[in-house]
């Protein structure tokens, strides 16, 4: 316990220094201006599409469990592990969504982290096809290749991301490598337990899955439109369509919780690029995040009563 402690403590450090080290260059009182005026009503409009985003990102899990459980119960689960990604490196800790779904189904943790795992892997998948679409885009505006190159970097993220999904999930690569270690014996029937979870879903379950990811990206783009609007920013709706896959995809970077400090560093330079301040783009994304916060602290209905739950 006291390890992990550190471990986010670390973490978390490394993320505010960058942070703070953006702000600093931008300057306090450009940022400090810009949150003065938001405009609230845009801000919870944003919220808005957000819910509708993590309702369809819920029905792709009750799709994944052949429909087992209420909807009600997959969401609330979602928005618990949503929340807790929120503050851990590489979102690992939206893992308490198949904790708390164990709770409420006859299906083992392990079996719906491998269903949780297939998922993250479709919806990467679908964030590979975006990300190039996002990088032809934006290659219209770029002057400065630097600012390219920087974009296929990103955009080679998701792609590293499958592949290692895809690894742990169909492949015994990983297996092979743990059981030579009795200290690891237990993790390997753990992946043994994702791997035969994820390889039940049908194909076409998984085309349901990654269909649904393509409707939750506009969906989820409109939560970005109104953020703009709310800063009283002109943004079209095609630019935040391109700016949310590239973005969220930073926030994948393990080196801090939920990339905080480099995802709104990509979001200063992806802003720039198109045109609009450094302050712009860095508050827009830490607006993003407290409205994210603001619609999954619905969870914390969920993670209440498993607390219970644990403590019966």
């Amino acid at each position: 316990m006291t390890n992990n402690f550190l471990k986010y403590t670390i973490f978390f450090t490394i993320g505010v220094v960058i942070l703070f080290y953006l702000f600093s260059n931008i300057g306090f009182t450009r940022v400090y201006n810009l949150l003065s005026q938001i405009k609230i009503g845009y801000f919870f409009l944003a919220g808005f599409f957000y819910f509708i985003a993590e309702i369809i990102a819920a029905i792709a899990i009750k799709i994944a469990l052949k429909g087992k459980m209420r909807l009600k119960e997959v969401f609330l689960s979602h928005l618990a592990g949503m929340l807790v990604s929120g503050v851990t490196p590489g979102r690992v800790g939206y893992y308490y969504t198949a904790l708390s779904l164990s709770k409420k189904s006859q299906n083992s943790a392990f079996g719906n982290a491998g269903v949780l795992t297939l998922i993250q892997g479709m919806n990467f998948l679908a964030k590979v096809i975006l990300c190039l679409f996002s990088l032809v885009y934006f290659s219209s505006f770029i002057i400065d290749l630097r600012f390219y190159s920087w974009l296929t970097l990103v955009s080679i993220l998701p792609v590293i991301f499958v592949v290692g999904i895809i690894l742990v999930l169909y492949t015994d690569f990983l297996n092979k490598i743990l059981a030579k270690f009795k200290i690891f014996h237990k993790a390997v029937q753990y992946i043994e337990a994702m791997q035969k979870a994820s390889k039940e879903i049908e194909k076409k379950r998984m085309l349901k899955i990654v269909l649904l990811g393509f409707i939750g990206w506009p969906v989820a783009s409109m939560q970005w439109f109104f953020i703009g609007t709310s800063l009283g920013l002109e943004i079209p709706f095609v630019n935040a369509l391109m700016l949310q896959p590239l973005v969220t995809t930073l926030m994948f970077i393990p080196l801090a919780p939920a990339g905080l400090g480099f995802a709104e560093g990509g979001s200063v330079l992806l802003f720039k690029i198109v045109g609009y301040t450094t302050a712009a783009g860095a508050v827009f994304l830490i607006l993003v995040r407290l409205n994210c916060i603001l619609v999954d602290s619905l969870g914390l209905m969920d993670v209440k009563n498993f607390s219970q739950k644990l403590s019966l």
